[in-house]
């Protein structure tokens, strides 16, 4: 998280910031994440995934509807075999509480 607010507080702030990809967008790691809900395009974020040892991240930027910024990581360890769906939609639900959206708004 420091590396996280440092970078952002940085002078490649932007640069740092448009590498991510963006959740719901046409391409990128994060196209298919978070797209139906009112959260797209509002998080920025790297995924990781370390299959063999059941490792699931999704560390980046939220961007709130005031265009308050919100650092985050998840890191979920042990989600082997079908637990790697459900770590990732953790990861997406821990998002909407961030932002302040049910994790119902998932659904849709």
């Amino acid at each position: 998280m420091r590396l996280l607010h440092s970078v952002y507080g940085g002078r490649h702030k932007t640069l740092y910031h448009n590498s991510l990809a963006s959740s719901g967008a046409a391409t990128g790691t994060m196209r298919n994440r978070l797209k139906h809900t009112s959260v797209r395009g509002r998080v920025r974020a790297k995924t990781g995934t370390i299959p063999s040892r059941g490792i699931k991240v999704l560390s980046g930027y939220a961007t709130d509807s005031t265009n308050e910024v919100y650092a985050f990581s998840v890191l979920v360890n042990g989600a082997r075999d079908g637990a790697q769906w459900q770590a990732r939609v953790l990861a997406d639900a821990i998002c909407c509480a961030i932002l302040g959206v049910s994790e119902n708004a998932l659904k849709n």
